[in-house]
């Protein structure tokens, strides 16, 4: 609807070290265009209907921008101006609806990156296309897809169209049914029309920790998923006083495995409804998320945007539909990688994006739990984050001890050291 708005610009950029041969890369993407039909895909409207229009060819050309020559060569000012030259919006009906670019930063140093609209891409096609990618640039042959996504959608709307789902359908009209959105309270007004400005805040649970809630979860035979998503709930619970809550997750949504290579728009968002009672032990409240995340999850198949049509909700330009809160449970970047002479490590960008008020994303590591809560800017300040993050902590550390219930748990750690406690006041906070 923003023909000018990037809040769908899936970005992904890499350090390179070696000597890079430019050519050799642009023949690399050049095949994987050809490989992959979403990367040859156009969205064109017929009588107000979208379609998918697959070109046999299109053009495509890395954009190098040299960075070697001027007084500052290649500072971070420089770098973050080229990144917001690059970023731009995308015209769907214009394929590909990709581009990359490279930053020269010395003879042996640069930075590649990669934008693709969310359209034709998930977070696992971005893994997909760098793995291609980097085969393709080493000179190996990739094995012939046994599948394309036209493939998926086809399928996909086959069964849509069919009495198989009706079930699932009943299912998810009889869970969501009435769900109330989530109110927090917010350092801004929200405005009328969502601009998907955001900032990022990370911060690390240490292994010690962790591994004590873990003892407490798996004593109920649940998953770390299942126990992150129970704090999550609480948490916002806190917040709001609310005790009937909506947190959308993302699931992969490639069941079969000639679709693991393939790259397109796979994922589906659950919208998981749980209820955080604050009569609840802790052990209770969990066992209730377990239940309702393996049923949720056995009806996976069916689409968010049907869940939305069968439910008849209204649309709002100011929020998402059914949640506004986001889980997910990742596995964390990929290590170091070296290919053809080259070295690539990640380079970490701000984009200044967020689709929703609050996502919590969580990554296993062998030494604790690495975290980022992406926020909405227009809602929250970096100071609330922070205060919330710490929140998920003081939360974490009190069901690792004793079996407290929900109303019991304390949450005042978080506030020892701040003079202005302006939005999350501890009366406001219902503990």
């Amino acid at each position: 609807m923003d023909v000018s708005s990037t809040g769908y610009n899936e970005f992904k950029a890499g350090r390179i070290k070696g000597r890079l041969d430019i050519n050799r890369l642009e023949w690399a993407f050049q095949q994987l265009i050809k490989r992959h039909e979403s990367l040859r895909t156009a969205f064109v409207l017929e009588n107000g209907v979208p379609f998918q229009k697959i070109e046999e060819e299109v053009p495509f050309a890395v954009t190098l921008f040299d960075l070697t020559e001027g007084s500052t060569q290649g500072s971070e000012e420089d770098q973050k101006q080229v990144i917001e030259q690059f970023l731009t919006a995308f015209t769907l009906s214009e394929a590909p609806l990709m581009r990359v670019g490279v930053m020269k930063l010395a003879e042996e140093e640069f930075v590649l990156m990669l934008d693709m609209h969310h359209i034709i891409s998930d977070g696992l096609s971005q893994d997909i296309l760098v793995n291609d990618f980097m085969q393709l640039y080493d000179g190996r042959t990739l094995e012939p897809l046994a599948l394309q996504y036209k493939d998926f959608s086809e399928w996909q709307n086959d069964i849509l169209a069919s009495e198989a789902l009706k079930e699932s359908s009943d299912y998810w009209k009889n869970r969501l049914e009435g769900a109330p959105l989530l109110d927090l309270p917010t350092d801004f007004d929200r405005p009328e029309v969502r601009q998907f400005r955001g900032g990022h805040y990370t911060f690390r649970i240490e292994e010690a920790e962790l591994n004590a809630f873990k003892q407490v979860i798996l004593k109920e035979d649940a998953t770390l998923f299942m126990g992150l998503l129970s704090l999550y709930q609480i948490l916002l619970h806190k917040l709001s006083g609310q005790s009937d809550i909506t947190v959308g997750v993302p699931v992969a949504g490639r069941k079969q495995e000639e679709l693991q290579q393939v790259i397109g728009i796979f994922v589906n968002m659950l919208p998981l409804r749980l209820y955080p009672k604050a009569e609840l032990t802790y052990q209770q409240f969990l066992q209730d998320v377990k239940a309702h995340v393996i049923d949720d999850f056995g009806h996976q198949e069916y689409q968010y945007e049907q869940m939305v049509q069968d439910l008849q909700l209204s649309r709002s330009v100011s929020r998402n539909l059914l949640f506004d809160a986001v889980f997910a449970l990742q596995n964390m970047n990929q290590p170091e990688l070296k290919v053809g002479g080259l070295t690539f490590s990640d380079y970490p960008y701000e984009t200044g994006t967020s689709r929703f008020d609050l996502l919590w994303i969580a990554y296993e590591q062998e030494d604790g739990l690495s975290s980022t809560i992406e926020y909405n800017t227009e809602l929250f300040t970096e100071e609330t984050i922070e205060r919330i993050a710490g929140l998920l902590k003081d939360i974490m550390r009190a069901v690792s001890v004793d079996a407290v219930r929900i109303e019991e748990i304390e949450l005042t750690s978080s506030f020892k050291q701040l003079d202005d406690v302006s939005l999350l006041e501890l009366d406001d906070l219902k503990i």
